[in-house]
């Protein structure tokens, strides 16, 4: 009988950050703003999830930073 397989873990932003800028190309975007499109994506998913596990504070609005 075969070892039990340990699960795999995948960091998500890489991931999410690739799916988005293939998403990006498929709609005409050149590769390089694809990419950078896709980071934003990932970034902004993190910054999302680090807000709502009380990781970070919540930011100031963009009228209140100026």
């Amino acid at each position: 009988m075969p070892a039990a397989l340990s699960p795999i873990r995948v960091n998500r932003a890489p991931v999410l950050t690739l799916q988005a800028a293939v998403v990006a190309e498929r709609l005409g975007y050149p590769p390089e703003i694809a990419l950078t499109l896709g980071r934003f994506v990932a970034g902004s998913s993190a910054l999302a999830k680090a807000k709502r596990l009380g990781i970070i504070e919540q930011t100031e609005d963009a009228a209140e930073r100026r």
